[in-house]
Formats: structure tokens, C-alpha cells, sequence
């Protein structure tokens, strides 16, 4: 679990040097907040990626995923949200067996992790399509593009 903290550390401040956040617009969950999110999901565990985001940047994360309802406390009843997203659009299959709903953007994209070894897969899928739009190895990965992307559209 340290590597992983580790790691999502690192994240944090490669965002800070590229100006996608400050120290001050990255503000992470507590423990007590992370336990509601289990219930809420009504697992004991979450993936340990998606735990060490929600504790590291779980609240905010500057610019990174603005608008999507990932961050506490909007990201609690996402699974009976995205649920009914991907019914609505006959793809519900598209949602393996144990897969954790982790984030919605404006009612028509969706975000969950998928059980996998060594990790969590992160899946994104957009309204209407009839698959899953884009697939990261991980959590990490996924969020590592993010920062990449906005940070080169700063640049311009």
C-alpha cells in the first residue's frame, strides 16, 4: 500500500508542477469518509488504487476532472446511476461481475474499475456508444493521461 500512496503522491505533485493544481485545490478524503464510501458501495474493501485517490485526492484535485461527480460527496449512489445509464442503452453487459463505479460526467459518461490481476482495469465508456470508449491499465495510468492532456493544452 506505500508504493501505491507513494505513487499517487508523485501525482500530486507532478500536478502541482505542471499548474493542473495547486497544494491548495487538492484536497484528499479521510479515513471515515473513505469507510462511508465502502458502505455506500457495499463492499468491506475498495480497490487499494481507488482507495489511495479518494485519500490523497478524493475532495478535489484542481483541474483535473472538474465536473465529474468522482469527488466526495458527490460520488456516493453511482453505481445505481450508472447502472441505469448503461441499461438505458441496452450495454449493461459492458459491466463485469465485482466492477466498482467510480465516477459519471454529466449523466452520459461513466467511469468504473474492473476486477483484474495485477490491477483494477479503468474503464470509460460514453453515451451512446455500444462498447466501452476507452480502456487504461489502471487507475493510476488513466490518471496520469489526464494530467498529461491538460497540462499540454496549458501550454498552448
Amino acid at each position: 500500500m506505500a508504493d501505491l500512496a507513494q505513487t499517487m503522491d508523485q501525482l500530486s505533485q507532478r500536478m502541482i508542477v505542471s499548474g493542473v493544481a495547486t497544494s491548495e485545490t487538492i484536497i484528499g478524503c479521510t479515513p471515515g469518509e473513505v469507510a462511508e464510501l465502502r458502505a455506500d458501495h457495499r463492499v468491506e474493501r475498495l480497490p487499494e488504487q481507488y482507495e489511495q485517490f479518494l485519500l490523497a485526492m478524493g475532495k478535489q484535485s484542481g483541474r483535473l476532472l472538474r465536473g465529474t461527480d468522482i469527488f466526495y460527496p458527490h460520488n456516493f449512489r453511482l453505481d445505481d446511476d450508472g447502472r441505469e445509464l448503461l441499461a438505458e442503452n441496452d450495454v449493461l453487459h459492458l459491466l463485469s461481475g465485482g466492477s466498482i463505479i467510480i465516477g459519471m460526467h454529466q449523466g452520459a459518461e461513466l467511469y468504473w474499475l474492473e476486477p483484474g490481476e495485477p490491477e483494477w482495469a479503468l474503464n470509460w465508456y460514453q453515451e451512446p456508444d455500444r462498447t466501452v470508449h476507452k480502456r487504461w491499465p489502471n487507475l493510476l495510468e488513466f490518471l496520469s493521461a489526464l494530467v498529461n492532456a491538460i497540462a499540454q493544452r496549458s501550454q498552448h
